[in-house]
């Protein structure tokens, strides 16, 4: 396992470069094209033009040894990334706003007591036979922020209640981009007085429950501190949030505390307002 926390002064192997690199050497121009290597270049140029990453991790794995390395965007602009891989089929993923998440074999999981990351991912699957592949990198949001607005408050009074989340996946498959199930809880966020937002990853289906909760400084909690529970997964449900669209919407959720209900909004994710919310 390797924690994606770790400072990006070193680049990282998750096996030795050696052997992964054993089997693919340079060939002549009098040799047999079929064992010489490819060499896939993967362009960063438009994440590195939209300026919201300094850093992203990239995978690739072409039936050998797998390769994760994190990179300095700006080291690679205009030029590429560059990688020699034995011809065939071979997967390629980036990601980016990772630093929730630890690296397990081909899976991202988000660390545990951790809130997901505003995570972005991009990956793609090749048959790779001549010398060189060329792709470019056009990451996918992978998270839905939920906003939490309560409602149905007395004059003057304040909701002095903690709210949790629940859900039931905590991770990605890289090179697939599908959610890897896990419990996933998450102590909401303080926006303002009645208002609290919560970052979820990418979730198999609408199996989400908010949990209004006796406050704890230190979100340590019994049952016994469990004032409601609200199935605000099946309100999603209700309202057609989609967790297989290639990028996630967001959405808002208002809390009727007067009568425990919740009614949700689905807010379309516009990629011109990338800028926003990263």
């Amino acid at each position: 396992m390797f924690d994606m926390s770790n400072s990006i002064k070193f680049r990282f192997f998750l096996i030795c470069c050696v052997p992964l690199l054993s089997g693919v050497t340079a060939c002549s121009v009098k040799e047999s094209r079929g064992d010489c290597p490819v060499y896939i270049n993967i362009n960063f140029d438009e994440v590195i033009a939209r300026g919201q990453y300094d850093e992203g991790f990239v995978a690739v794995d072409d039936r050998a040894p797998l390769l994760g390395e994190e990179l300095r965007l700006r080291e690679y602009e205009l030029t590429g990334y560059e990688i020699p891989a034995r011809r065939g089929p071979v997967r390629m993923a980036a990601a980016f706003d990772y630093e929730s998440y630890s690296w397990h074999d081909d899976t991202l999981r988000v660390k545990e007591g951790a809130e997901s990351s505003r995570l972005f991912v991009w990956s793609e699957r090749a048959v790779c036979d001549d010398d060189l592949y060329f792709t470019a990198v056009s990451p996918f949001k992978q998270y839905c922020l939920m906003n939490v607005i309560i409602v149905g408050l007395l004059p003057g009074e304040d909701f002095a209640y903690d709210i949790r989340l629940k859900g039931n996946c905590n991770g990605m498959a890289l090179y697939d981009r599908d959610p890897v199930e896990g419990d996933y809880t998450v102590v909401a966020s303080h926006k303002n007085a009645s208002g609290y937002e919560v970052v979820i990853p990418r979730q198999r289906e609408n199996r989400i429950i908010l949990e209004l909760l006796e406050p704890n400084r230190d979100h340590i909690y019994t049952d016994s501190d469990i004032i409601s529970v609200l199935d605000v997964g099946a309100a999603m449900e209700a309202g057609g949030y989609d967790w297989e669209k290639v990028n996630l919407d967001d959405v808002n959720v208002v809390v009727d505390f007067s009568r425990m209900q919740a009614s949700i909004e689905v807010v379309p994710w516009n990629e011109n307002e990338i800028d926003a919310i990263i």
